[in-house]
């Protein structure tokens, strides 16, 4: 199965991010596919392709790290907007955090399941650009949520691909401490 780790979103949040991508559709200053509302998540590991004993046993490896390690729930604001790979160059549109280090201590303490991710950047992708209409836009983007989440837990998401867009299930649920 094609799966990965994310940190789920509050209805409250997913509507506010929502309000933020119908913002930008309407603006017109790219062309983009939207992440569906119910599909916001804040990412933490693309897993790619596994199967399902290796699903559980690195769902077993991340709950004994939490339990160890003591990871704690955190509240977490959305404070920023970034494109990947860069400004100059935008082909993902993202939202990022206050507290971005606590997000990469997490994940830092999971590489001994993960494995090591250099490029580890926490994010909410909401927008995958086809093509930039105005090239000034990034100067007149301003999307800012300032609502606190709660980050509770990380899900295990398998990912099925579909022409209408990607249909997530949550496989399993890693509670914080």
């Amino acid at each position: 199965m094609r799966c990965f780790l994310g940190i789920p979103l509050s209805e409250k949040t997913k509507e506010k991010l929502f309000a933020k991508e119908q913002y930008l559709r309407n603006v017109g200053f790219f062309e983009a596919k939207f992440v569906e509302k119910k599909n916001l998540h804040i990412t933490v590991a693309f897993l790619g392709e596994k199967n399902k004993e290796e699903v559980m046993d690195i769902c077993k490896g991340l709950r004994e790290i939490v339990e160890k390690k003591k990871i704690k729930k955190f509240k977490s604001k959305i404070k920023k907007i970034g494109f990947f790979p860069n400004a100059k160059n935008p082909k993902i549109v993202w939202a990022g955090f206050d507290n971005e280090k606590k997000f990469s201590n997490i994940r830092e303490k999971f590489n001994p399941v993960l494995g090591r991710d250099k490029r580890f950047h926490p994010h909410i992708t909401f927008a995958r650009i086809k093509k930039v209409v105005d090239k000034d836009f990034i100067k007149k983007i301003r999307i800012w949520i300032d609502e606190a989440e709660k980050i509770e837990k990380i899900n295990m998401y398998k990912s099925v691909l579909s022409p209408k867009g990607p249909v997530y299930s949550i496989v399993d649920e890693i509670w914080l401490k």
